[in-house]
């Protein structure tokens, strides 16, 4: 009897520590979660240090939704200025006059003054819409990893090292790594 009022109590009490243990993070496109569940701020806040919030969480969520935010701005201005350059630049052009030698004499603009502006405004709009794409590109990439290394940091710290093969870039450049 004492064996199996011993036994239910050990399992009860390891049944226990199981349940109180630390959960684990893991980055769910721009927010952390948790077994499958996404994580609010203030959430991720009472879970990690707060140290590794204010310096590397919200940085990283800063970067993530400016990145964001440029890439949607830099596609509408690029799909605005396309058809705005499309249409001025068919309205607007050059007209050159020849001689009785087929040898040219003259070049004029020809078009509006609207169909110039629609053709250089186009372009305006296009050049700086492709650069804001760009630009969001490094600044979505860069907030992800760190998004990574606090899930990453977090599990260590709370559940102990474990092996891990990596393939990407490393410390001192691209290839594969076993951490452990």
């Amino acid at each position: 009897m004492k064996r199996i009022i011993i036994t239910i109590i050990i399992a009860a009490v390891a049944a226990f520590a199981a349940s109180a243990q630390a959960p684990t993070l893991e980055r769910s496109g721009r927010f952390l979660s948790s077994n499958g569940v996404r994580l609010s701020d203030q959430e991720v806040r009472n879970i990690i240090s707060p140290s590794v919030y204010s310096e590397t969480y919200e940085g990283a969520r800063k970067q993530m939704n400016a990145g964001r935010k440029l890439r949607t701005y830099g596609l509408i201005g690029f799909g605005v200025g396309l058809p705005a350059f499309i249409l001025g630049g068919m309205n607007a052009g050059y007209v050159e006059y020849y001689n009785d030698y087929g040898e040219p004499v003259e070049r004029e603009l020809e078009g509006s003054a609207l169909a110039w502006i629609g053709f250089g405004g186009g372009l305006l709009l296009m050049t700086a819409g492709l650069t804001a794409v760009e630009v969001s590109i490094p600044l979505t990439v860069i907030g992800k990893k760190r998004l990574d290394w606090v899930a990453e940091d977090y599990n260590y710290a709370a559940h102990g090292s474990s092996a891990k093969l990596d393939l990407g870039a490393q410390e001192h450049g691209f290839g594969l790594a076993l951490k452990f």
